[in-house]
């Protein structure tokens, strides 16, 4: 299950369901997590105090992560049928309560007082970076696949119609879009945002299909650096 040229993941591209490169590797760790701890019962012996109660000795993982495990029991027992000629009923297995904290939202005063500038001399791409992401409401992987040719100037506008996921790879669809569904969306620059952009882009000669905040070899900057970038900051 969840290897590229499966079966299991050519079924999933014919029923019309696209399944990313990194969520395939993401579930196939799962699944692996899954036979490692139960591989020698069968499906049918499976109940809710098993797979619950391994979950909750288990102190140093996520909510979030605990019911990714599940999602990869259930997954398999969605596979099933496909391999036996008698039907197993699964168990409803209870998801955990994600304990992960809720993000805090910047006010007009403590955005004015973080872009201020002051502060940003040495690093003014992430300054831009930044800026456009708190200014137009985007995501981190956004902003860094952002092409010169997603703004319209005249317009104050920005297309987003790709995000980069973490390898660095530019997808040509939005989160939870598909190459068929690209989930292209519009959002306003404003205009103070726009002028910046627009002076910064001239200054480095950037061209139509170039990445706005590149590194030194014209590639995307890794999420990695960023993260590192603004925690020392």
């Amino acid at each position: 299950m969840f290897l590229p040229e499966s079966d299991h993941v050519h079924r999933i591209n014919q029923m019309g369901k696209k399944i990313a490169p990194r969520t395939i590797t993401n579930n196939r760790h799962f699944v692996e997590l899954v036979v490692e701890q139960f591989g020698e019962n069968y499906l049918e012996d499976l109940t809710i105090p098993m797979v619950n109660g391994y979950l909750m000795t288990i102190e140093d993982k996520s909510g979030s992560w605990e019911n990714s495990f599940i999602e990869a029991v259930n997954s398999i027992y969605k596979e099933a049928p496909w391999h036996c000629n008698y039907t197993i009923t699964k168990p409803e297995f209870p998801r955990f309560a994600r304990n992960s904290k809720k993000a805090d939202i910047f006010t007009t005063e403590e955005l004015a007082s973080f872009f201020d500038g002051a502060n940003w001399s040495d690093g003014l791409r992430e300054y831009l970076l930044f800026l456009t992401i708190a200014k137009c409401g985007l995501r981190l992987g956004e902003a860094r696949a952002l092409r010169v040719k997603q703004f319209v100037p005249d317009k104050n506008a920005l297309v987003i119609d790709s995000f980069c996921e973490r390898d660095g790879h530019r997808t040509n669809y939005n989160k939870k879009g598909s190459d068929e569904d690209q989930k292209l969306r519009v959002t306003l620059v404003p205009e103070d945002t726009m002028r910046v952009l627009m002076s910064y882009i001239r200054q480095h000669h950037l061209d139509q299909d170039d990445f706005v905040f590149q590194n030194d070899m014209g590639l995307p900057l890794a999420r990695s650096f960023l993260n590192l970038f603004l925690k020392e900051f």
